[in-house]
């Protein structure tokens, strides 16, 4: 069973970690490099988490165990980005990507925009069948040149 934490102050050394094994992931597909004490760099989305209202972070919890995280920002009155996405390895092709992308949609309703970089192909093959599935093919995608899908839910 996946379910969603808000995350909380408590929560920032926890949000980090997932930072560091979210930029690690990431780093196979941009020129993001280790600094020479073994961190990567901030990412921006997760600087300002604990600063900006606009910004929700959910910690994905399996059981009693972190899965993953997600960012949401809000842009406009029910109108939202999937502002970071990140489901450990161990929880992928689990079900767990898809059940905590839905409670997301569910829990934000209003237009939606899901985006990917060119060189994830995981990623936007993952983002189109949820998307697909959750909206019956409802939703367009535009490459810009990142992959984006839009919809409204």
């Amino acid at each position: 069973m996946l379910e969603l934490v808000a995350a909380r102050q408590q929560d920032r050394d926890l949000v980090a970690r997932l930072e560091q094994l979210y930029s690690y992931d990431f780093s196979a597909f941009t020129d993001c490099a280790l600094s020479p004490d073994g961190v990567f760099p901030d990412v921006k989305s997760f600087r300002e988490i604990w600063k900006d209202p606009e910004l929700f972070t959910f910690i994905l919890c399996a059981k009693t165990e972190p899965a993953g995280l997600a960012i949401v920002r809000r842009l406009a009155h029910e109108a939202y980005d999937m502002e970071q996405f990140f489901v450990l390895r161990k929880f992928r092709r689990t079900g767990a990507g898809t059940a905590a992308a839905q409670a997301l949609f569910q829990k934000f309703p209003g237009a939606w925009t899901v985006r990917q970089i060119p060189q994830n192909k995981a990623a936007q093959s993952f983002w189109r069948r949820v998307i697909d599935a959750y909206t019956n093919g409802a939703f367009e995608e535009t490459k810009t040149p990142q992959i984006t899908q839009s919809f409204t839910c």
